[in-house]
């Protein structure tokens, strides 16, 4: 009896380690056309829209005659004027808070689970004035696949009003993908909010959508988050949907604002 029930448990092991890996290896064939495919032309679309009209639709217009440009503060909940929070200053004061804020992320796995890949992330965000540029590499990896995922992406975005204790971004740019010697590379398309509710709380989501050729590559975040002065700790589940298989990842994480 006791050995048929250990045979089964390593039946079922390595059935579990031939799903990992398939997993992983029908996402490289899903990118390489092996499969039945989806169009990709209404991303195309969207993204040529959102170049042309992104000044327009996202221009941050004056809540009134002599508001300032906007300011950052590095520390969300001390707001130089006491009022809100959050890394935008809307205190009235043009010389309260600083131009530009440099944003500065590192992600790593929680204990493994069926909710936690592993995952290494490091992330940078520079806000400009009304602008931002984001930049992210990380690597995913299920516990029996042969070789992780990479993903590497650069885009600038426009930033728009959300609320006073919060900020969102819309982003162009480019990602590229890795499964073992396979790299993909495309246009993306990315938008981020985040909600700075009740010291020292806040809530975050980031979503992407990158085009390939037979179909979309998207990424789902959500975080809840900590902050200490400059300092943000957070707890954050990852979604990825790589031409509809998906992989999961659950880490924590620790940034500084500068």
């Amino acid at each position: 009896m006791a050995k048929r029930s250990l045979l089964i448990l390593v039946c079922l092991l390595l059935t579990d380690v031939a799903f990992a890996q398939s997993r992983t290896e029908e996402a490289r064939k899903r990118l390489d056309g092996e499969h039945s495919s989806t169009g990709i032309s209404t991303l195309f679309a969207v993204i040529e829209l959102t170049a042309e009209f992104m000044p327009e639709f996202f221009y941050f217009r004056a809540l009134h005659p002599d508001e300032p440009r906007m300011r950052y503060n590095p520390a969300p909940f001390r707001n130089p004027n006491g009022n809100g929070a959050g890394i935008r200053n809307f205190s009235g004061y043009a010389d309260d808070g600083k131009s530009q804020l440099l944003q500065l992320r590192l992600n790593t796995s929680m204990p493994q689970g069926s909710l936690a890949m592993e995952q290494f992330a490091m992330e940078a965000t520079w806000h400009i004035g009304y602008w931002a540029i984001n930049s992210r590499y990380e690597q995913l990896r299920e516990a029996a696949a042969p070789y992780p995922i990479r993903q590497f992406n650069a885009v600038v975005g426009r930033k728009f009003r959300f609320l006073e204790n919060g900020d969102a971004g819309l982003y162009l740019g480019v990602r590229s993908l890795g499964i073992g010697s396979s790299n993909y590379l495309g246009p993306e398309l990315l938008t981020n909010f985040s909600w700075y509710f009740k010291e020292p709380f806040s809530l975050n989501y980031t979503y992407s959508s990158m085009a390939q050729r037979y179909g979309f590559i998207r990424n789902h975040e959500f975080g809840a988050g900590i902050h200490r002065g400059q300092l943000h700790f957070a707890l954050t589940h990852r979604w990825l949907d790589i031409l509809g298989i998906h992989f999961r990842t659950l880490s924590f994480g620790v940034g500084v604002n500068f």
